[in-house]
């Protein structure tokens, strides 16, 4: 997905959620993935916006990772071999919990009407955290939006994960993604005044 087609979907998503009977009164984007969305989102609506930062346990340590020539491409060999596939997978899996996020970073969301933001709901995890802290601090009503909603059979029917606003089932490779060829599109984005 390149820059462009991500702000002209998020613009699709703020076009979606002006049709909602209330309108919410803060937009909250997950950082990182969540941030473009939810900008553009907020400017097009004239929203207030904040961001809540979720991680993933192993993120700093995946991204230095992620920085070894072929290790990426070893990692998915080893999980051809059954006998290396089940420790590899406890291992992601400790590095794929989410980290607890401090009652300070959270966003002042008290008795408001809030739309979460995020990228896309691959596990529902990030997702459902997220609306766990926001309710914890008093959001009165939490509607979500995503770019993308995966359509892996076990997420179809969590109706706690299911957004109220989504424009496609496919998670792809964002502009914001690691590994995306737009990615420094991205990065220039970020540094430029947006009104």
């Amino acid at each position: 997905m390149t820059l462009d087609e991500a702000i002209a979907l998020s613009r699709e998503v703020a076009r979606q959620v002006s049709t909602f009977p209330e309108r919410p009164e803060i937009i909250i984007g997950i950082a990182c993935g969540g941030f473009l969305m939810a900008k553009v989102i907020a400017l097009t609506l004239d929203i207030p916006m904040e961001t809540i930062r979720i991680q993933r346990k192993g993120s700093v340590i995946k991204e230095k990772f992620s920085m070894v020539p072929g290790l990426v491409t070893l990692t998915s060999a080893w999980y051809q071999i059954p006998i290396l596939n089940i420790p590899l997978k406890y291992v992601m899996n400790q590095f794929s919990a989410l980290a607890p996020v401090s009652p300070q970073l959270t966003p002042n969301v008290y008795q408001k009407r809030i739309l979460l933001i995020d990228d896309a709901i691959e596990t529902g995890q990030t997702l459902i955290s997220a609306k766990d802290i926001l309710s914890a601090a008093g959001a009165s009503s939490i509607k979500t939006a995503v770019l993308a909603w995966s359509n892996h059979p076990d997420l179809t029917y969590k109706e706690e994960i299911r957004p109220d606003v989504f424009i496609g089932r496919r998670v792809q490779h964002f502009p914001w993604s690691r590994n995306s060829p737009y990615r420094q599109d991205y990065e220039s984005w970020l540094v430029q005044p947006h009104a």
